[in-house]
């Protein structure tokens, strides 16, 4: 093949392998400016997903590009390529995934607690019971179990299909974030009749000692991430681990080293077997296959070696 052919080989090979990585990571972003700035409008424009989409691509070209300027003359993968390879399609789309996410858990983690009574008169009660509450911790509810599994899901599926640490780091932090945005603003739903604000005050202080509990909305948004993250681990990581295994570690001799202990172990047992019905046999009948099986292991070490 020649030089030129060969860099460009290896060129697109490295932009394949990190394709779905970087995707995992421009969804991820996305997901985490519509939530943390939704007053915003600029992220909930079209412009912004073709942003995060351009983006990506561009990304892909410039993080390949060392593979342009390689000086290797064969147009064979080199070791440090592999482990390149490695870092850009695993883990660091890992690592920025994993941070993004779980700023997202966070912020709707701490805006769950974000509702407040519309009525003036009930503002006195929140402000004395407001230092208890504090001291309260809140549990996990359905949505942010919801939330957490989604996460996970895609944290694992982007790991096991590019083994990529970097990929599966970013999903899972983004992911993290996104379920803590999620869990805060779980309690930011108001009630619309003015009627309703009544009852609702009563009871303030007694909603507030109870624990949230995970609502469906996060348990659907954590299976999803969870899913994801699973399919992303399961799909590239193997390629690139074989890879390097085979780099590293001389199969030819690790096969033969397992043939001759398999062919031990045979040889010991038909040994073992032979003594344990020596006692059934006469000493005439023993003798012949007993030398026998002895000539034929000696035989199938003599090839195995």
């Amino acid at each position: 093949m020649k030089p030129e052919l060969c860099i460009l080989f290896y060129y697109a090979f490295n932009i394949a392998s990190v394709a779905i990585p970087f995707a995992f990571i421009a969804f991820t972003i996305q997901r985490f400016c519509l939530l943390l700035y939704h007053t915003k409008h600029f992220f909930k424009t079209k412009r912004w997903i073709v942003l995060c989409i351009a983006g990506h691509w561009l990304a892909e070209f410039i993080i390949s590009l060392p593979f342009v300027f390689r000086t290797t003359r064969k147009c064979t993968n080199v070791f440090w390529m592999t482990v390149y390879t490695l870092v850009t399609a695993v883990l660091l789309p890992s690592l920025v995934n994993f941070i993004l996410n779980s700023m997202i858990f966070g912020h709707v983690r701490s805006s769950t607690r974000r509702v407040q009574p519309q009525n003036p008169s009930a503002w006195a009660s929140r402000i004395t019971t407001q230092q208890e509450n504090r001291q309260q911790a809140p549990k996990i509810s359905r949505r942010e179990i919801s939330l957490l599994r989604q996460m996970i899901f895609m944290f694992a599926v982007y790991t096991l299909v590019t083994a990529v640490v970097v990929p599966s780091l970013v999903n899972f932090i983004l992911n993290s974030m996104i379920f803590g945005h999620v869990r805060s603003s779980t309690r930011r739903v108001q009630p619309q009749n003015p009627s309703a604000w009544a009852s609702r005050i009563t009871t303030q202080q007694e909603n507030r000692q109870q624990a949230p509990k995970i609502s469906r909305r996060e348990i659907s948004l954590l299976r999803q991430m969870i899913f994801m993250f699973a399919m992303f681990i399961g799909g590239w990581s193997p390629v690139f681990i074989v890879d390097i295994f085979l780099q590293l570690v001389n199969v030819n001799t690790m096969i033969t080293a397992v043939t001759i202990l398999f062919g031990e172990y045979v040889s010991n047992r038909a040994l073992v077997y032979d003594e344990n019905i020596r006692p059934n046999i006469t000493r005439r009948n023993m003798a012949k296959p007993r030398w026998a099986t002895v000539r034929r292991l000696s035989s199938v070490k003599e090839i195995l070696t």
